[in-house]
């Protein structure tokens, strides 16, 4: 018990390390964007690090369970790095907006919920003041938005935080990967999705053409949605 208590206290010393520099480089990119220097490729930089930083964990380690824990998205590090970003990006810009991560808000916990500092919040939700809603899929879990299987999908937003479909945004890092996908163009797919939820196709943010993260990707294929995001959300 002593040992695994050791453990913990490790672990949580090396969270608070990594969380630390997740946070310090939002506030890195926040200031180049302040100063009119593109960051996507910036952004996607470090997403992709954190990606191979987890494969290479997961290919070194011998477990005698198979594991699919590589495969699903670092839902919980990209979310709080964005956030990261957005929290010092109203430093900067003198935006003064209130930013919350993952918080529980009427029945729901959106990724990350932006306000203006004077939004109250109360127990069925916001009534007014969010400047944005934001919510982080994989390139797997989109496909689902754009076949239209659930296209009231995003009225749970508007009914509980008193926003519109063009107050709602989806960052992916690569595009969906399901095969009738494939032959799409990021406008495409964007087009697409548009058409199945309502949702402003300029609302998705796809940071790469690729359909894979990966380093063995010749190029990245960069695309500017998330110079394009950030512009739009500080002039609200």
């Amino acid at each position: 018990m002593s040992m695994l208590n050791g453990k913990k206290i490790e672990d949580l010393i090396s969270k608070n390390i990594f969380y630390g520099q997740m946070y310090a480089e939002g506030h890195l990119i926040a200031g180049e964007f302040n100063n009119g220097s593109s960051v996507s490729e910036r952004v996607l930089s470090i997403i992709d690090g954190l990606y191979q930083m987890e494969q290479k964990y997961f290919n070194t380690n011998e477990f005698s369970f198979e594991i699919a824990i590589e495969k699903e998205p670092l839902a919980s590090e990209i979310v709080f790095y964005i956030s990261g970003i957005l929290a010092h990006t109203s430093c900067e810009k003198g935006k003064d907006w209130r930013v919350f991560v993952r918080k529980s808000i009427g029945q729901l916990i959106p990724d990350i919920v932006i306000t203006e500092k004077e939004a109250t919040l109360t127990e069925k939700g916001f009534e007014k003041g969010v400047v944005a809603v934001i919510e982080l899929r994989s390139k797997e879990t989109i496909h689902p938005l754009m076949t239209g299987e659930d296209p009231n999908y995003f009225q749970k937003y508007i009914d509980t935080l008193g926003v519109s479909l063009n107050d709602i945004f989806i960052i992916t890092p690569t595009l969906s990967v399901e095969y009738q996908d494939r032959i799409k163009s990021v406008a495409e797919q964007q087009e697409i999705l548009s058409q199945s939820t309502g949702l402003p196709k300029e609302n998705w943010v796809v940071l790469s053409e690729n359909r894979s993260i990966s380093n063995e990707e010749p190029q990245m294929f960069l695309t500017t949605d998330f110079d394009d995001f950030l512009n739009r959300l500080v002039e609200r």
